[in-house]
This record gives C-alpha cells, sequence and structure tokens, in this order.
C-alpha cells in the first residue's frame, strides 16, 4: 500500500470510529433501589406483625382492625419512599430518615400492641359464645357451704367488719386435670373480677384457703345499688394456658365465656385445655 493508499484508507476509518457509538454507562438509581427497598420492608413487617398479633391472641381483635392499622403503617413506608425519590436526597439523607422511620414503625406497633391488649381485657369485642350458651355447656358441678339460699355469706365479703375470706368450694375431680381455676365476677358490675386464683391441686377448698397464686376481694357492692350477681366459675385445665391467665384483678372485664375461649381453652397454641368447666351463682347486697 503507497503512502496516498493509506492516507485514504486512515480518513476512511477515523470516520467509522467517529460515526460509533460507544455503549452507555448503567446508571443505578439509588432512590428507586431505596424505595423498592422500603417499600418490601414495610410489606414484611406487616405480615410478620400480624401473624405475631394473631398467635399471640387469636380471636381477640377483629381481623378488619388489625388489617387497618398494618395498612397505614404500610402507607407511610411507601409515602416516605417516594417523597425521597422525588426528591433525589443523598444517600446520607436516606439513611437518616429511614432509621427515623423504623424507629416510629417500632412505636406504632407497640401501640397496637398495647391497645390490642386493653381491647382484649377490657371485654370490647365479640366472642363466638355468648353467656347464656357458655353456661349451658356446664357439666362440672360446683357446691358451696358459702352459699346460703343463694345468697353469698357475710365472711366471704369485702365489706366494712367482714371477714374477706375466700368462699368454701367442693366440687368433682375429673380425670386428666392437671389443675383448677377459679375466678368469681361480679356479673352485675360489668364482670368485675373479684376472685383469681389458678393451678389449684385440690377439689375440696376450705373457707379462706388460698394458695401462692391467689388475688381475693370478697363481694362488696356499692350502698344502695341492690342485689349484685357473684358467679364463681371452676375450670378443670389439663396444663397452663398459653396466655398465662388474663384479666386485671378488681377490675372491670370480660365475661366468663372469654375467659374460657381466647385464654384457658389454649395451651401448646390447640384448643381444648379445659377438660370440664362449671360454676355457682349467688347474690349479696349491702
Amino acid at each position: 500500500m503507497n503512502r496516498s493508499e493509506r492516507r485514504h484508507y486512515n480518513k476512511i476509518k477515523g470516520k467509522d470510529s467517529k460515526n460509533r457509538k460507544t455503549p452507555e454507562k448503567v446508571v443505578v438509581d439509588k432512590d428507586k433501589i431505596n424505595l423498592i427497598t422500603s417499600t418490601l420492608i414495610g410489606v414484611a413487617i406487616t405480615v410478620i406483625s400480624c401473624v405475631l398479633l394473631c398467635k399471640s391472641y387469636y380471636k381477640m381483635v377483629e381481623l378488619s382492625f388489625m388489617i387497618f392499622i398494618h395498612f397505614i403503617i404500610l402507607n407511610a413506608f411507601v409515602i416516605t419512599g417516594i417523597i425521597l425519590h422525588k426528591k433525589k436526597a443523598k444517600r446520607l439523607k436516606t439513611t437518616i430518615i429511614f432509621i427515623v422511620e423504623y424507629l416510629i414503625l417500632g412505636y406504632i406497633l407497640l401501640c397496637t400492641h398495647t391497645m390490642t391488649r386493653y381491647v382484649v381485657l377490657s371485654g370490647n369485642y365479640e366472642s363466638s359464645l355468648t353467656l347464656e350458651e357458655f353456661k349451658k355447656g356446664a357439666t362440672l358441678t360446683v357446691t358451696s357451704e358459702s352459699l346460703i339460699d343463694g345468697v353469698w355469706s357475710d365472711d366471704i365479703a369485702g365489706t366494712d367488719g367482714a371477714k374477706n375470706e375466700t368462699p368454701q368450694l367442693k366440687y368433682d375431680g375429673v380425670p386428666g386435670a392437671k389443675f383448677y381455676a377459679i375466678y368469681m365476677l361480679d356479673e352485675s358490675a360489668n364482670n368485675w373480677l373479684h376472685w383469681r386464683e389458678y393451678e389449684v391441686k385440690t377439689t375440696i377448698l376450705r373457707q379462706g384457703y388460698e394458695n401462692e397464686n391467689c388475688d381475693y376481694a370478697g363481694p362488696n357492692p356499692p350502698k344502695g345499688s341492690g342485689e349484685h350477681k357473684y358467679v364463681v366459675y371452676v375450670f378443670a385445665l389439663r396444663d397452663r394456658p398459653d396466655s398465662g391467665y388474663l384479666g386485671n384483678f378488681y377490675e372491670a372485664g370480660m365475661g366468663a365465656e372469654k375467659y374460657y375461649e381466647i385464654d384457658l381453652d389454649i395451651a401448646g397454641k390447640k384448643r381444648g385445655n379445659v377438660i370440664s368447666y362449671g360454676y355457682l351463682e349467688g347474690t349479696y347486697s349491702q
């Protein structure tokens, strides 16, 4: 190839190199990744927390309530991610905002958990059983020398000058029962919890009997409020319930059917912990 031909060849080669496009570098949009990551984390935490609440409280709250709370949480993640994406926030700023957001989320979940427990213990939710249906299912015979002609003795009352002793009780032994749980509710005063004694291993309780797991405050209705109905429930249990004996002592709360359904009947995450139950009711007034 002579000099003129080489010059012509180089000229053509130079034009081709100018026309040839260099491949574009792939630019990773970190804000988009943050948006996707935030959304996925929000979904994961929503699902996990829902599952944990369901396992912890079973039918204590309606599913719609839980979905509503967690939908708000998920929206917070998505909206924050979108704002960050639109503003092209720097990586450090994005990280700080996400950390603050996760702390806020943790606080919301804690509040939700506390609110759920309050709703449950206050009894403000629907049970699959009515109290009348629950009482019809009683098979355990319970008697008491402290109940005379349908009226509770003054000895067990919590009024001034009374002994404030637990009632004498007798009930049948139940095969397979590891121990018994006893509750007294004032059903005339929003199921005020007067007596809770659990892991009882005897079937005959003298008046004033108390084990290490006993809380008792005898009948003490307000003067002039008329007769109050105090009902003693005895539950024969296979084992300790998973929830650990719910209810706030000496406060209004759940009815006996709810103690049975969401508390005492569940052990090892399975129903059937209550083998049998019975009740005894009487009145007291000042």
